[in-house]
């Protein structure tokens, strides 16, 4: 057992960074990730790879970025979080409860399901997000056979403090929205996420979030991490944000100074005043990145 749960952190951390676009040669890649602590549910901590490297080199063979992910902390339960929405004049889960019961009088009535032990479900969700990246333009980090095999893996273990969760809300029999998510002990971190394109004008996947909120009154969970990335919901949701830190560590080598020269030159197009056109070395080393990573 502590084998194959090695295997899997080790492989979540491996997809994580593939679904993040950051997968980096093996060789030459460290990761500062989230990590569960005695003083409070997570802090962003380099890998111990990290500090015992020679601080000689490491200043010149390093690219750490930082990203701000957004959070949900909710220690006062869902209503006093909700409470504190408001007041923050975020008017999204009144918007939410609105469309909850136009889809009572439209459709049918919501039914939410946490650790749902579904494999219909579970195959359907991870359908829709392969349609949406078709759909999108963007990578299947599911074509590569292994991560598809990690998730499987997580959804089978049923081991306290770490796992994988899955979340369904159906309209009547029909399955709106599902979310796959890592368990900590005190963290869920919103991972594969998922709806219905038939059900988009009710929002169902917010819907699923509003109802994980409100399951967590009386679980151990604390926080509802949404990671990073600007999006709207993350926004309307979050009540607080935290550091992460992400980049690349190489010991010296030849494909260290090359990838070096690369970061160097991407870094230098993205501070010309070029509007999106300085993006795009940015993107495409991310893109090559995440293929090498998912290899």
């Amino acid at each position: 057992m502590t084998r194959r749960l090695t295997g899997l952190v080790a492989g979540v951390l491996a997809l994580l960074l593939a679904n993040c676009a950051l997968g980096q040669a093996p060789q030459a890649v460290a990761q500062a990730v989230p990590t569960p602590t005695a003083s409070g549910p997570t802090t962003g901590l380099p890998t111990p790879a990290v500090s015992q490297l020679d601080a000689t080199w490491l200043k010149e063979l390093a690219d750490w970025r930082a990203a701000r992910e957004r959070l949900v902390d909710a220690p006062d339960g869902y209503e006093a979080y909700a409470a504190q929405r408001r007041t923050a004049g975020v008017s999204a889960l009144k918007e939410f409860d609105r469309k909850r019961r136009k889809v009572e009088r439209e459709v049918a009535e919501p039914v939410f399901t946490a650790w749902s032990t579904s494999h219909a479900d579970f195959e359907r969700l991870f359908e829709l997000k392969r349609e949406q990246y078709r759909a999108t333009g963007q990578t299947d980090i599911f074509a590569a056979g292994w991560t598809l095999r990690l998730v499987e893996d997580l959804f089978a273990l049923k081991v306290p403090g770490f796992g994988g969760a899955l979340f369904t809300l159906h309209f009547g029999d029909q399955l709106a929205a599902a979310q796959f998510h890592l368990m900590g002990e005190r963290v869920i971190h919103a991972w594969m996420i998922a709806h219905d394109p038939a059900f988009e004008r009710y929002s169902p996947g917010l819907l699923l979030f509003q109802d994980i909120l409100r399951w967590m009154d009386d679980q151990p969970y604390e926080r509802l991490d949404l990671g990073y990335g600007d999006y709207r919901f993350k926004r309307e949701l979050s009540n607080t944000q935290q550091t992460l830190m992400h980049g690349f560590v190489g010991a010296p080598s030849a494909a260290s100074l090359v990838r070096e020269a690369a970061y160097g030159l991407r870094q230098a197009a993205e501070s010309l005043p070029l509007g999106p056109v300085s993006e795009l070395p940015g993107k495409a080393m991310r893109r090559l990145d995440l293929l090498r990573g998912l290899r």
